[in-house]
């Protein structure tokens, strides 16, 4: 049983004979929230598929277009009506590094948990519902590409990488997803839904021996034991951006823009959760809301409304993006890069910035979404659950921030711009 630092929760930790990890987060709430992932996203296209020996290469959007078949069984009824009838929410969703399923109730858990875990468990793929997908997706596709807030994340993502899947959309492009097979589907379902590559985490009135007892049960009738990491491709990524400029047209009211930052961050060896919390710190302070330059560019009328800021993790790379809208974008990427030139921050900034860190570590326990978040981020990005961040906080020194600055490389950049007609 881990404890959360400083927090009255505790994450009841599970590792089952045959793989399968469960995270029990017990909590007073109104409902319940429970999330079944596959360490399997868009990215993961070059692998050696199970009891296979070669590398093989799936279509892009293979994952996203998974998720969707999962919804079909052979037998019994819908999962969403299923969900429906006993005042559940059940969703799905694909990012690049995993797929999840998912419900929120108040009532029938111990039903639902068992549907859940059953309908994930048990594929249906027929050349024909195969090849009704299609369809559906492509509208999906054509709505993201008409969309310019998707395409300027998408393109940013383009712009910054060479080799890995990052540089594509996580539902694939027309060619590949018509190209997607029954056997394609079942390969990777086969190899990556596996209870050794997949997780549970549940928030909420859950009585943990009661859980991990219908859990095992269940898990039981599958008779499937542990199994080898998946092998995937390493993929050889560049520390430069594969295009330094691009702009596009768009129906667009004021141009969308992006100035993207790809940073090696591999030979720097610190904890990597301290390594992001240090380099999140930098770019915050020089560039969030209350920052002097958002100050400045709102008062030079460049920006209406804040910088935003996200960032996207490799084993090598970190990329960070801003985002903007305004029409004077030459202006703003040349304020956003020369600000940068200069990472070094005060003490003062530090400090502020680990009380703010520390307050909000605190205050995720308000609500069971975000405590599942915290579990399923902490699991994909650091490949374990931190239950000691504050004290990890605390320890960082304006000595670890130089170690950083020090070791880092801002030279690599893109800008994206959306135009309007």
């Amino acid at each position: 049983m881990n404890k959360l630092e400083l927090i009255d929760l505790n994450i009841h930790y599970e590792k089952l004979d045959n793989g399968l990890e469960v995270y029990i987060v017990p909590k007073k709430s109104k409902g319940i929230f429970v999330t079944y992932n596959t360490k399997f996203g868009a990215k993961d296209i070059e692998f050696v598929p199970i009891n296979e020996k070669k590398m093989y290469k799936f279509p892009l959007g293979i994952a996203h277009f998974l998720e969707h078949k999962m919804f079909e069984q052979e037998e019994g009824e819908n999962v969403f009506a299923f969900y429906s009838k006993r005042g559940a929410d059940s969703n799905a969703n694909t990012s690049y590094d995993k797929t999840t399923y998912l419900f929120e109730s108040t009532d029938f858990f111990e039903e639902n948990l068992e549907f859940l875990l059953n309908y994930v468990q048990n594929p249906y793929f027929t050349d024909e519902n195969v090849e009704k997908e299609k369809g559906i997706i492509e509208q999906e596709m054509n709505m993201i590409n008409d969309n310019p807030g998707a395409r300027l994340y998408y393109g940013g993502l383009e712009s910054a990488f060479h080799e890995i899947p990052l540089n594509k959309p996580i539902v694939g492009t027309k060619d590949s997803i018509y190209s997607i097979t029954k056997e394609d589907l079942y390969r990777c379902y086969n190899t990556f839904y596996y209870p050794s590559n997949m997780y549970l985490v549940l928030v909420g009135n859950v009585d943990v021996d009661k859980t991990i007892s219908i859990i095992k049960e269940n898990q039981s009738k599958r008779n499937l034991d542990c199994k080898d990491k998946v092998k995937l491709k390493e993929y050889k990524e560049k520390d430069s951006v594969k295009e330094s400029s691009k702009t596009i047209k768009m129906n667009v009211t004021i141009p969308k823009v992006s100035l993207g930052y790809k940073i090696n961050i591999e030979k720097i060896k610190m904890d990597r959760y301290k390594l992001l919390f240090i380099l999140n710190s930098i770019f915050d302070i020089k560039l969030d809301k209350t920052s002097t330059l958002c100050e400045e560019l709102r008062d030079k009328k460049i920006i209406s409304d804040n910088l935003y800021l996200s960032s996207v993790l490799t084993k090598k790379h970190i990329l960070f993006t801003i985002v903007a809208e305004t029409e004077k974008y030459k202006e703003l990427f040349d304020s956003v890069k020369n600000e940068l030139k200069d990472l070094n921050i005060t003490t003062k900034e530090l400090e502020r910035k680990k009380k703010v860190a520390i307050s909000n570590i605190i205050t995720v326990t308000d609500s069971i979404y975000t405590i599942e978040h915290q579990i399923t981020n902490d699991i994909i990005r650091y490949g374990k659950v931190y239950n000691d961040k504050i004290s990890i906080i605390k320890s960082i020194t304006m000595d670890d921030v130089k170690e950083v600055i020090d070791n880092i490389n801002m030279n690599n950049n893109f800008t994206y711009v959306i135009e309007k007609k």
